[in-house]
């Protein structure tokens, strides 16, 4: 395993009267595929938003690669639990839109990533005119397209059969090893692909 690109020290998070995260110690480093697995409620979704510097409103320490601030956007790239393609992008222009966004030529890795994603025949296709599963695997393709340093990813297979499931964080895992960054992954069950060092969250502990 190589250098720590994300480390939380005693994170802790209220919302209200309820504490949502409670002293959360965390390290994820380079070639690393982490799944974080957890019922609904357990604190998952807040912990992602903060890996994925989305929330800064905690207790406790976050460094990414050594620091404490980071280029969010190009560094991080994020799948929320909900589908939020634009829908009046093709699929192809939601994945390229991270690209465009950085200034980044096209090279093409949308299609590319789009053809691993089984999802490469849809991309003149608008969201509402594919499944649920398809749209999945184009926000998937969109986080992943711009190589990013660390990939956090928030019930990401929750649309996809366990072929699709072991498919999709399978390749995640080879992103990761072959571009040395990390991969953050929250699920509600345990994951069907092998080989992924998986912690269990409850009641805002990570155990």
């Amino acid at each position: 395993m190589g250098r720590p690109v994300l480390e939380l020290k005693g994170v802790s998070k209220d919302r209200g009267e309820l504490r949502v995260l409670r002293g959360v110690d965390l390290v994820v480093s380079e070639g690393e595929v982490l799944v974080i697995r957890g019922r609904s409620g357990s604190g998952k979704s807040t912990l992602l938003r903060i890996c994925a510097m989305l929330d800064d409103a905690f207790e406790g320490e976050l460094r990414f690669m050594g620091r404490r601030r980071a280029d969010r956007l190009r560094l991080i790239g994020y799948v929320p639990q909900s589908i939020d393609l634009i829908e009046t992008l093709t699929l192809r222009e939601n994945i390229e839109l991270p690209l465009r966004l950085a200034g980044v030529k096209d090279d093409g890795r949308p299609e590319k990533m789009a053809d691993e994603l089984e999802i490469g025949h849809l991309l003149d296709r608008f969201p509402a005119q594919v499944s649920g599963g398809e749209a999945q695997r184009a926000a998937i393709a969109r986080a992943l397209v711009k190589r990013p340093k660390m990939i956090v990813a928030d019930e990401p297979t929750s649309n996809l059969d366990e072929r699709l499931e072991e498919m999709v964080l399978l390749r995640m895992a080879e992103l990761a090893r072959e571009g040395g960054s990390a991969a953050i992954v929250s699920a509600t069950s345990e994951p069907a692909a092998p080989g992924l060092a998986v912690r269990v969250m409850k009641d805002g502990v990570l155990l």
